[in-house]
């Protein structure tokens, strides 16, 4: 029996290097079936290009997971917002790319609200939400600035606010 798990989802490229890249998406993209987090092949796909890549880190807490890329390739990296004030109505939209194709979505922020018993807050919104979209980063419309991540949805989406992944960037040693 094949217990190989594939599972896709999206991500957001952060804090392009020398050395490579990193990736933030969403933690349950790599839960196995026990709730671990796995440790098998990772493998990014951009434009026509596939990297191997690895979890530098990971949060249960924020649903948050950082991989890293090891490449000599030069990628501009998203420009994360500085506050986390989008209230009712703003404008944003997710790029996700589920099974390698490219999908796009805008919509208003609906509400913020507590997801969990630790009390950490997403903010809904009213972009439809595909299986794949999972990790992929959820943008200011107006100046395309990074503002939280996709975790999960249908018709309108939830998604991590902006000042948990910068406390989750901060754990993971990237700010």
């Amino acid at each position: 029996e094949d217990s190989t798990l594939h599972q896709s989802g999206s991500g957001t490229v952060v804090y392009p290097d020398a050395k490579g890249f990193h990736v933030l998406t969403c933690r349950h993209n790599f839960e196995t079936q026990d709730g671990k987090v796995g440790a098998g092949t990772i493998t990014v796909h951009l434009g026509d290009e596939t990297y191997a890549a690895t979890i530098a880190h990971y949060s249960k807490k924020y649903d948050l997971a950082v991989l890293r890329v090891r490449t000599k390739d030069k990628l501009k990296g998203a420009t994360l917002a500085g506050a986390d004030d989008y209230p009712e109505g703003r404008l944003v939209e997710k790029l996700g790319f589920p099974d390698w194709k490219r999908t796009y979505g805008t919509g208003a922020c609906l509400d913020w609200h507590t997801t969990d018993k630790s009390g950490v807050k997403s903010f809904a919104c009213s972009i439809k939400a595909k299986v794949g979209d999972s990790g992929c980063g959820v943008f200011r419309s107006k100046d395309k600035k990074l503002v939280g991540v996709l975790r999960g949805g249908g018709e309108g989406a939830v998604c991590v606010r902006l000042a948990h992944v910068h406390e989750f960037l901060k754990e993971a040693g990237l700010e």
